[in-house]
């Protein structure tokens, strides 16, 4: 894959071509979270406060009336098909200039989708655990795109339009924020795409779904394909711009799992379409972590020996579960914590298995460079501080020695992205190329957000398919299996029930020979009638049951593992094909189940 400068326009990485399509991401840090007071605490949070920037260079780092026009032309001068944005800071309408691009139904949403709209808000304690609350104020002015931002979906002078979450999303968010950080304003994800190339697609089964501020998941149909095609024979294309939650790893795969269950709504076929997840995770998708469990293992060439994969997957999961729980160095987790990591680690694999998803990343390199702000020492007084820095430190040259060092980078930002249907071809670099902003942090005076933006361009592919007699062959063979499986079932019971019946009727015999005996005739004439009731089963019979029973449930382990090891060695393609001619059943549910 082909690697260039951060920046560079997306077009020219390999011309214009009908089959390519580009994308790119920016976390454009909403103004809000530029050193804001937490009410919460009375002070600003340790990521949010920047502290490498000196008071002297705050402005010109930070301001908005620097920063925010380079940010602009920087989402300009992409010239990306498509731009997904997280932290894009709205404001009520009445508080914006007139020109202000509202976020109406015939500007942003696009479609005249009826969603189900509840009206709720965010309740953010501490710990980062969300609660949903209702609300009923329905009377705020509408959440609008500031001025900075506006020229980029001005329809005469930009090819751009946006998709952004219904205003009771925008609504939720903006309430935390007037709580938290005493803020009416919305921060958001959106996805810019051109309208000249583009054009959103919304089927009937994506009704059920709607966007949220931190996962914006659309359709998009090429202008080219007409108006009038029909969902039987639409071929989109899916793009996300996702935001997954910083604290905890259960929120983010169950963000992702949102964002890939949209995404199969969006097909009107077996197969998945093709599709790009950009944005910033907020991990770094390490193996270990249950993130990666989602990506293809295809192309891992360096394995452990068999002896060694078992603790050396130990060993990877308990240290990207001491990372997400942010334990102090040299702390392990618990057993329960461990346990809660496998289960959560399990679950992934199972849906991506039962799913039939291919996905890949972009090896990107790392886009976030700051102060470690989880490496804390103790101050003496049983509190944990930061570890000591030089106060007139400044983005200078003078400083850049003292700067070095101190200095953490992270994989935070990614693509993800279908390789069945999708091939990379370029992708911009990132701090590994970037030294000035290796060593002086971000933002800085060249780069106007704390996340370096990344871009990739992709071919599409057509979706591979099986050729009908290859559809025949695998699904005739599984027929094959669930025929003989059933056979040997029903002769098994039919056995089972053959010997039973003999032994009953032995011992109906027996019975009837011990009450054709003959009882003393006064005995008879002073005892009561007794009540006719079954007698008990013979020993004879209860162990029949027993084997019988056991003979049953090993020949049912013994199928179900001949139909997992079945469905093992089949492709993904494969798996498709068998999963929809199982009627909605996952290939995993038959191999147990049958």
């Amino acid at each position: 894959m082909k690697k260039y400068v951060n920046g560079t326009p997306l077009s020219s990485f390999d011309g214009p071509s009908d089959d390519v399509v580009s994308g790119a991401s920016f976390n454009l840090l909403a103004p809000l979270y530029v050193r804001p007071i937490d009410q919460r605490t009375g002070k600003v949070q340790p990521f949010a406060s920047f502290e490498w920037i000196s008071e002297e260079d705050s402005e010109a780092i930070l301001g908005n009336d620097i920063r925010l026009p380079k940010l602009l032309k920087r989402l300009q001068d992409c010239d990306s098909d498509f731009i997904c944005v997280q932290e894009l800071q709205l404001g009520r309408e009445e508080m914006t200039c007139e020109d202000d691009v509202k976020n109406d139904e015939s500007n942003y949403d696009h479609t005249t989708r009826q969603q189900k709209r509840g009206r709720t808000s965010r309740k953010e304690d501490e710990g980062g655990q969300i609660d949903i609350q209702p609300t009923t104020d329905q009377t705020k002015p509408l959440f609008v795109l500031p001025t900075w931002i506006s020229p980029l979906v001005n329809v005469d002078v930009s090819p751009y339009g946006i998709i952004l979450p219904e205003q009771a999303e925008l609504n939720k968010i903006a309430e935390r924020n007037v709580r938290v950080l005493q803020a009416d304003a919305a921060v958001t994800n959106a996805i810019f795409y051109k309208r000249d190339k583009w054009r959103p697609y919304t089927n009937s089964k994506s009704y059920n779904y709607s966007n949220t501020t931190t996962c914006v998941v659309q359709a998009f149909l090429s202008v080219d394909d007409g108006m009038d095609q029909s969902e039987k024979n639409a071929d989109p294309i899916v793009i996300t711009s996702i935001h997954l939650d910083a604290q905890r790893e259960e929120k983010r795969v169950q963000q992702l799992l949102r964002c890939l269950e949209q995404t199969i709504a969006s097909s009107s076929t077996p197969y998945i379409p093709p599709l790009i997840i950009a944005g910033d995770y907020n991990a770094e998708l390490f193996r270990g972590s249950c993130l990666y469990e989602f990506l293809s293992r295809d192309g891992e060439t360096e394995e452990p020996v068999a002896s060694s994969i078992d603790a050396t997957k130990t060993q990877e999961m308990q240290f990207e579960c001491s990372k997400a729980l942010r334990l102090p160095s040299n702390t392990s987790p618990s057993k329960e914590e461990m346990k809660s990591w496998y289960e959560l680690h399990d679950s992934v694999a199972n849906y991506v298995t039962d799913h039939c998803w291919t996905l890949k990343r972009i090896d990107t390199g790392c886009t976030r460079v700051a102060y470690d702000h989880d490496e804390e020492v103790s101050n003496g007084n049983g509190d944990a501080t930061m570890k000591p820095k030089d106060e007139t430190a400044t983005n200078s040259d003078s400083t850049m020695e003292q700067l070095q060092g101190s200095m953490a980078q992270w994989h935070l930002d990614h693509f993800v992205y279908t390789p069945l249907t999708l091939t990379s071809l370029g992708k911009w670099a990132t701090l590994e190329d970037d030294h000035h902003s290796a060593k002086f942090g971000l933002p800085n005076r060249i780069i106007p957000t704390d996340h370096l933006p990344i871009a990739a361009s992709f071919r599409r592919l057509r979706h591979p398919r099986l050729s009908k007699e290859e559809k025949d062959t695998v699904v005739a063979a599984m027929d094959e299996i669930n025929n003989r499986h059933n056979l040997e079932l029903e002769t098994i019971q039919t056995e089972t029930d053959r010997v039973k019946e003999e032994l009953e009727q032995q011992q109906r015999l027996k019975d009837e020979q011990q009450s054709a005996e003959p009882e003393n005739t006064e005995v008879q004439r002073t005892k009561k009638p007794k009540k006719s009731k079954k007698s008990r089963p013979s020993p004879e019979i209860i162990q029949h049951v027993r084997d019988s029973r056991a003979r049953i449930k090993q020949l049912k382990a013994d199928q179900s593992a001949e139909r997992h090891k079945f469905i093992g060695c089949k492709s993904v393609l494969e798996r498709m094909e068998l999963q929809h001619s199982l009627g909605g059943r996952s290939c995993r549910q038959w191999a147990e189940d049958g």
